[in-house]
């Protein structure tokens, strides 16, 4: 129980919230998949949470022309009201986020592993910081990083 107390203490120090599989904010569509994870921590608009949304998935070096399409396709996509859900590796995520930024949408932003950093380092150069909106992590602890897998939870998730 200490240690549960410890971690919430953490979160809050960073600016995150906390939202578990029983909680109401807990994205509706992330409870269907096998063996959901337990504890999201959240970092920005938790009410964004249950709000419908499409994913963004693709290459971290697409060609020119893929690069503007994620884009564009986002872009739309958000200002029809949609949530855009994409990684957060350079590429096509950093293009779909790029997207929903221009139409002042909405989005996600899934990392593998918990961190007290709201930006991953490869889109920390990026003129967009992707501070706007909610930022997913999933969890073990925020003092520590998640082990390696084969098999990803944001893979499943997406």
């Amino acid at each position: 129980m200490e240690l549960a107390r410890e971690e919430m203490a953490r979160a809050a120090d960073v600016g995150v919230t906390i939202v578990s599989v029983a909680d109401g904010a807990y994205p509706p569509r992330l409870k269907e998949i096998y063996d959901p994870l337990a504890i999201l921590y959240v970092r920005g608009e938790v009410a964004i949470l249950t709000r419908p949304g499409i994913a963004v998935v693709g290459t971290r070096h697409p060609t020119p022309y893929g690069s503007g399409m994620a884009e564009r396709l986002a872009c739309d996509l958000a200002a029809q009201g949609l949530v855009i859900i994409s990684g957060m590796a350079r590429g096509v995520d950093t293009a779909s986020h790029r997207g929903a930024i221009s139409a002042k949408g909405k989005r996600w932003r899934f990392s593998a592993r918990a961190s007290t950093s709201s930006t991953p380092k490869t889109t920390r150069a990026s003129p967009n910081r992707f501070s706007s909106s909610a930022g997913l992590s999933f969890p073990n602890f925020l003092g520590e990083p998640l082990p390696r897998r084969k098999t990803s939870r944001f893979a499943t998730a997406s």
